[in-house]
């Protein structure tokens, strides 16, 4: 019996980060009876990773309408959609359904939204399983998360919290499977002071408080809320009032496009000027973002 053959799409690939990096770590954990085909939109970062890695790989360049990041197609009007749609995405997916009928797939995998909303009608088209890889708060993409779970057959969502930001009436579909991670042969070891010393601003810290220290991208839907609120709650707690404060201006534009209220809560977006990522940093009263 031959392995069954998924095919993966992977829509950003200029950059080698958390989706894609947690994709391989799943690829490179494959039983023998799966075999795997990645294909990207075009040329990057990622797509050397995954080809250094020893995976099978192949590029086939998007359209420049729709090859572009940075939520452009959350600002364009209805007809604009209909435009691209007809123009862009329909003849693209009519190329990947080649594809995958010249693979002989048996399971197209979408590892994000944007992949599913570029490639998801060429599986449509060559009448195979589709599968979403949802791995962030999917209600700020409004339509364009149902459309894409409109296209899905099966969606795996990384975390429960996860799970209930997919819009209602596609959720019997969802399924939770955490992600797996690779650790390093050796954690490295640090004291408090070595720690602190690498960290630009200076950030001074008495030797009585407790360091928690959170590591990742500073953009939106990431979970960077929940430390900030739980520095509210030892501020409540304690009547000493944490600070936190991103180390990183990463993506400034995409963090200002958070919603107030996106969350939901009594969060309302930080007015600070004094990090360009501030508004990833909703402020919660007892908090100082």
């Amino acid at each position: 019996m031959r392995p069954i053959h998924v095919v993966y799409f992977v829509s950003y690939y200029l950059d080698f980060k958390g989706s894609q990096k947690s994709l391989l770590v799943l690829l490179r954990g494959l039983p023998p009876e799966v075999s795997a085909h990645v294909v990207f939109p075009g040329h990057g970062a990622c797509v050397d990773a995954f080809r250094d890695s020893g995976q099978s790989v192949e590029v086939l360049p998007a359209p420049p309408a729709v090859d572009t990041f940075g939520g452009g197609l959350l600002q364009t009007s209805l007809i604009q959609r209909g435009l691209l749609l007809a123009g862009d995405v329909v003849p693209y997916g009519i190329r990947f359904a080649r594809v995958l009928r010249r693979e002989a797939a048996d399971i197209a995998h979408f590892n994000d939204t944007r992949s599913m909303l570029l490639g998801g009608l060429g599986a449509t088209f060559a009448r195979i399983p589709k599968v979403w890889h949802v791995r962030g708060d999917e209600r700020g993409l409004g339509h364009l998360s149902a459309t894409a779970a409109g296209l899905a057959d099966q969606i795996l969502c990384v975390a429960e919290g996860v799970r209930r930001t997919v819009p209602r009436p596609f959720r019997r579909k969802c399924r939770t499977v955490y992600n797996g991670v690779e650790p390093p042969g050796a954690a490295p070891v640090r004291d408090r002071q070595t720690l602190l010393a690498t960290v630009e601003p200076p950030l001074p810290l008495r030797d009585d408080l407790v360091l928690a220290v959170v590591v990742g991208t500073i953009v939106p839907f990431k979970g960077i809320h929940h430390i900030v609120e739980a520095a509210a709650r030892i501020g409540a707690r304690t009547g000493r009032i944490p600070t936190t404060r991103p180390t990183s201006a990463l993506r400034p534009r995409r963090c200002a496009t958070w919603r107030s209220g996106s969350r939901g809560g009594t969060a309302r977006r930080s007015t600070g000027s004094e990090h360009p990522t501030s508004s990833c940093f909703p402020r919660w009263s007892g908090s100082d973002s």
